[in-house]
């Protein structure tokens, strides 16, 4: 769906990541319920041919936790589900409290539960839409020179409050954020809201991390593809986790080395071996079916940091 440059076959602009959703949401109110249970069925069995026992959903809309719910109600999650509603959306009319029984950040109903909210802070790399402090390595068609992405939201406070509501209904928070402008915004609405909030962190950063003196909150960070050493710092500092997304040395890597970062900052790609220096719990995760739900993805990109033809981004 990309229009393209008179007679060829040249994309010459992309659907981006937020009218997507727009779209996305008006297609779904056309599917049935058996088109959206087969999906379930075989989401599951391409997880389990994989090893994975549990998965989450990140960003659900109205008629996939409907379904989901639905889907779990009738005996038939063979997986564990964990879903972090799209909160934008489900702060209509407090719509979001309409589905207490099966939020939980520990127990599930029939292999069913929210976990909490997500917000997204911004768009991703590769797409030129992550919100970067320093302009594109190559500027995309028909943007300024000094083209670095765009946030999803117009204000720090305005990240803040959705926090603050999520803590009131005692939510976890999972926040999408790509680009080292976008971490930023979520640093600093992380420390709004529980200023706001009235809420401190319990344990002193200096402390080694361990399952017992983990903040309760688990603020996460999704993605965390451009951060700066500050930015992993202060991360560490208000206990959020961040979960990188590896994989993308190996999927993207070449992309973002020649493309949309160049080679210096393409180096800081998903720094998992920055924050495991800092003594900080971090996870990683694949975003599928952005790519295939295979650990050993996982574990080649954490390690190897190999791109696909072979170059080593970072150390």
């Amino acid at each position: 769906m990309a229009r393209r440059k008179p007679g060829t076959t040249i994309p010459n602009g992309v659907i981006e990541e937020s009218v997507f959703f727009r779209v996305f949401a008006e297609m779904s109110q056309h599917m049935s319920y058996e088109l959206i249970a087969r999906s379930f069925v075989k989401f599951e069995q391409k997880y389990y041919s994989h090893g994975f026992t549990t998965v989450t959903d990140g960003r659900t809309d109205n008629i996939s936790l409907i379904s989901l719910i639905r889907f779990a109600n009738e005996k038939r999650l063979k997986l564990d589900v964990v879903a972090y509603i799209d909160f934008i959306a489900f702060t209509q009319n407090d719509s979001f409290k309409n589905f207490s029984n099966y939020t939980s950040k520990y127990n599930y109903t029939n292999h069913m539960r929210i976990g909490g909210g997500k917000l997204a802070m911004d768009g991703s790399v590769q797409a030129f839409t992550a919100w970067l402090s320093q302009p594109y390595y190559h500027t995309p068609d028909s943007k300024s020179a000094d083209y670095r992405g765009y946030p999803s939201f117009n204000s720090t406070q305005e990240v803040a409050n959705l926090m603050t509501i999520l803590r009131k209904n005692d939510m976890q928070i999972n926040v999408h954020a790509n680009g080292d402008a976008a971490v930023q915004r979520l640093i600093e609405a992380v420390e709004e809201s529980r200023k706001d909030y009235k809420t401190t962190i319990n344990i002193p950063s200096s402390e080694p991390f361990n399952f017992t003196n983990l903040d309760d909150e688990r603020v996460v960070c999704v993605h965390c593809q451009v951060t700066s050493p500050d930015q992993t710092l202060r991360m560490k500092e208000n206990n959020i986790i961040p979960s990188y997304f590896n994989a993308h040395t190996q999927f993207w890597g070449d992309f973002h080395k020649n493309e949309s970062l160049g080679p210096e900052r393409a180096k800081r790609l998903s720094v998992a071996g920055e924050a495991h220096n800092y003594g900080m719990l971090f996870t990683s995760h694949l975003d599928s079916p952005v790519v295939p739900p295979d650990a050993a993805y996982i574990i080649s990109s954490l390690v190897n940091r190999k791109t696909a033809s072979g170059v080593t981004l970072g150390e």
